[in-house]
């Protein structure tokens, strides 16, 4: 969940800095260029930045595509008989009914 959370923050980022570039590109009043400009500026150094712990942390780099592929994991218990009698004596009563 961490790490989704991180990539998620890395994206907002660079589509942050990609509308600023943009926004900049179009103004023409020099003195918000130029605020745009540092603005931008910012934003990128702290991308650069997150990207490189993304990097060092996970391996993982907006220089790359990735695919997410959710998978299922099962998790099995060793109980005794007396406790398997129990679950299944419990799970009747757990299952929603149709």
């Amino acid at each position: 969940r961490e790490f989704q959370t991180n990539v998620q923050l890395l994206q907002a980022q660079r589509q942050a800095a990609i509308e600023l570039n943009a926004a900049h590109d179009k103004e023409t009043d020099a003195a918000k260029k130029k605020d745009l400009k540092s603005r931008l500026d910012t934003v990128l150094a702290r991308l650069n930045e997150n990207n490189d712990k993304m990097r060092k942390a996970y391996g993982f780099s907006l220089d790359r595509n990735y695919t997410l592929v959710i998978e299922t994991a099962h998790i099995y218990m060793l109980v005794s008989d007396e406790e398997a009698a129990k679950i299944e004596k419990a799970q009747p009563a757990a299952a929603p009914k149709k």
